[in-house]
């Protein structure tokens, strides 16, 4: 089994266009792991995977790369760095040892920074921040630095100190090492007095003179950073080249391993099931799956983090969520940045497998005879709606497969068929993440769509008791069409759904035609009379009626059933039902007035009010028709600070003046779909 002290997973993590990607490049070039750099703005970075990546000059996915470094092994995983594609962050810090942050000394802390270091945070994952673009105009690596220990911590230390910012940036000086640089030598002293504290029996030897060895600093560096005692600072600069070596040695010698990593998790998926962790020092395998891959050539193939244990290419897969065991196609590890066949992984390796149909992301993979099921991962659930059809008939096939694959490699892309309108709806955390997915559906399965707003799935309901009667007669030589109801038709109560009462004496009504008189009322409820949407909750009483010996058939009753119904309904005040949602609101104290202001505007009622350090959470009920494009708009009024939350609640009458606008609306878009 490999030593797991040799095996680092680094996630770099931050705002989109601090740099991220062209540092992890230039830090696989310093290291031997690539022959060239390409260049993020034209498209020829090796950080950019896929084509939409490439077409896009962004980085859309938790995409992985290996360098060896002084018989080390560093697995950068590469994240995105906008909201959108917010699930690639969050993937990347869950199996990473160490993630580190990359803040722009131009930029500053921009929204996504700040959304990074939170997950790292709730996570528990340790963090080091690289501060870029350190030969940038307007480079500030004192006033990034203070920003940084201001909004996130004051632990955050520069392990090294540049001798200049902007054109002035040459070169960087080690805190640890001073060798003559009088203002590293002064930072040292309280960065040790930070490192020893984290170790009590090093502090106690610090604190009685005891000359502590470097090895010995070394170690206690590692553990300080796992612990988020220190949070190390490096000023960089890829495109320079400066700092490369020095922030390489750092990870290999100043943060967290693989060897330091665990995972909790419980020994079965019942709910009081004992709890467990694993970690690198146990020899029974288990395996975190981070990313799944849908590829038209090699087929499905599923990424993995080791926490414990190994896994040979010989091996079957057990996956402790289904109880499933598979055989496998193949087992790889990644070098640079292309898969290299592999005859076993271990502790703090990450591994590919191929060819598994029943793995999706956040899966544990183990050892049958010692299972565990880790805590998984979460996602944040997709705000952003779409109706979509193929653009061709003939996709109407394809578009399920392709939905379904993009569906298991992204937890935050999710996708129904709404039971009401009849639409295939997907869902995503925003316009761009949709627009990648359709472009993906386009590009990998050969599908197009067409998209709109997905319709509000409105119902309706009555308000008032009525009577109605009605007598469907037809005769045109032969046998003839008779059937004739009186029905007192009256409100549910609000969640009851539909009530059918025969009320008949006497056989006014014979029993054989009564089942088809329900029929045709419910066959109108699925279409009702006032604006065309479903109905719900009514009670109708069929209490008098006649019929012909001859001509009355269950067909009569049902078309005398429509013409009672639609009478009735118009007669007893009907009303228009919207779908009411809870909405919760997370944004900087500064925003409270604007959003306040806004919500007031979309008909919402606030219910609570929360602080969270410098943020405020508004909790509000308001109707979906007024949040369907929330995410834009909320992105819009806090420049991307603000994030929200949507859970169905009730459903809820819609004012006179909304309805008629809603009914007339609905009323000229069937016009026009006719």
């Amino acid at each position: 089994m490999s030593d797991a002290s040799k095996f680092h997973n680094v996630a770099l993590v931050g705002h989109g266009g601090c740099g991220k990607t062209t540092l992890m490049e230039s830090l696989l070039f310093k290291a031997g792991a690539i022959s060239r750099k390409g260049n993020v703005n034209d498209g020829t970075s090796v950080g950019l995977v896929e084509d939409e990546e490439k077409v896009r000059k962004i980085t859309l996915n938790c995409n992985l790369f290996q360098a060896g470094w002084k018989n080390h092994s560093i697995n950068f995983l590469d994240s995105p760095g906008y909201t959108d594609f917010i699930a690639g962050s969050i993937v990347s810090l869950a199996v990473a040892d160490v993630a580190i942050i990359c803040v722009s000394a131009v930029s500053g802390i921009e929204v996504n920074t700040r959304k990074a270091w939170k997950i790292a945070e709730e996570r528990g994952v340790p963090v080091a921040i690289a501060i870029t673009r350190m030969d940038g105009d307007n480079a500030r690596f004192q006033a990034t630095l203070a920003s940084i220990r201001e909004t996130f911590s004051e632990k955050a230390a520069e392990i090294f100190i540049p001798d200049g910012d902007g054109s002035a940036f040459s070169k960087i000086a080690s805190v640890m090492n001073p060798a003559g640089n009088e203002e590293a030598a002064i930072l040292r002293e309280s960065l040790l007095e930070s490192i020893i504290e984290a170790d009590e029996d090093l502090l106690m030897r610090y604190l009685d003179g005891e000359q502590i060895s470097d090895d010995e600093v070394h170690q206690a560096f590692g553990q300080a950073v796992a612990a988020r005692s220190v949070i190390p600072a490096i000023p960089v600069s890829a495109e320079k080249e400066i700092g490369l070596e020095e922030l390489l040695d750092a990870i290999i010698n100043n943060m967290p391993s693989a060897a330091m990593t665990s995972r909790n998790g419980k020994v079965s998926s019942d709910e009081d099931a004992d709890e467990t962790t694993r970690e690198a020092g146990n020899d029974s395998f288990s395996a975190l799956v981070f990313r799944v891959l849908s590829d038209k050539f090699v087929g499905k193939q599923t990424y993995f983090r080791v926490i414990s244990g190994s896994f040979s290419s010989s091996s079957q897969t057990y996956n402790s969520r289904s109880g499933g065991k598979s055989k496998i196609g193949g087992l790889y590890t990644v070098a640079g940045g292309e898969l290299k066949g592999a005859e076993s992984v271990s502790a703090g390796q990450i591994g590919v497998i191929s060819k598994v149909d029943d793995i999706t992301v956040s899966d544990t993979l183990c050892d049958e005879n010692s299972p565990v099921i880790f805590e998984p991962i979460k996602f944040p659930t997709p705000m952003v709606s779409l109706a979509i059809e193929p653009k061709s008939r003939g996709d109407e096939g394809k578009i399920s497969d392709a939905l379904s694959s993009l569906v298991h490699e992204d937890p935050t892309f999710q996708t129904h068929r709404d039971v009401q309108t009849k639409e295939m709806i997907i869902a995503g955390v925003g316009t761009l993440h949709l627009d990648v997915m359709m472009a993906r559906m386009k590009s990998r399965f050969g599908v197009e769509v067409d998209t709109r707003e997905p319709k509000i799935p409105y119902l309706e309901t009555i308000t008032l008791p009525s009577e109605s009667h009605y007598r469907h007669k037809k005769q045109s030589g032969g046998r003839g069409q008779f059937g004739d109801i009186y029905i007192r038709m009256s409100p549910n109560e609000r969640g009851a759904g539909f009530e059918f009462v025969n009320a008949i004496v006497g056989g006014a009504v014979p029993n054989n035609f009564i089942p088809a008189v329900e029929k045709g009322l419910l066959e109108c409820m699925g279409r009702s009379a006032f604006a065309g949407f479903p109905a719900v909750d009514i009670r109708v009483e069929l209490y008098d009626g006649s019929y012909h010996a001859v001509d009355s058939d269950e067909q009569s009753f049902k078309i005398a059933a429509r013409g009672a119904y639609r009478e009735a309904f118009m007669k007893s005040k009907p009303v228009l039902l919207e779908p009411i949602v809870h909405l919760e609101v997370s944004i900087p104290s500064k925003f409270m007035g604007d959003i306040s202001s806004d919500l007031n505007r979309r008909r919402a009622h606030i219910t609570g009010m929360d602080v969270t350090s410098d943020h405020q959470i508004i909790k509000a009920v308001v109707p979906l028709s007024e949040v369907t494009s929330y995410s834009t708009e909320l992105r819009s009024i806090t420049g991307g600070e603000g994030d929200f939350s949507l859970e169905p609640s009730h459903y809820d009458i819609v004012p006179a003046h909304t309805a008629q606008e809603v009914v007339k609306k609905y009323k000229k878009a069937e016009e026009e779909e006719h």
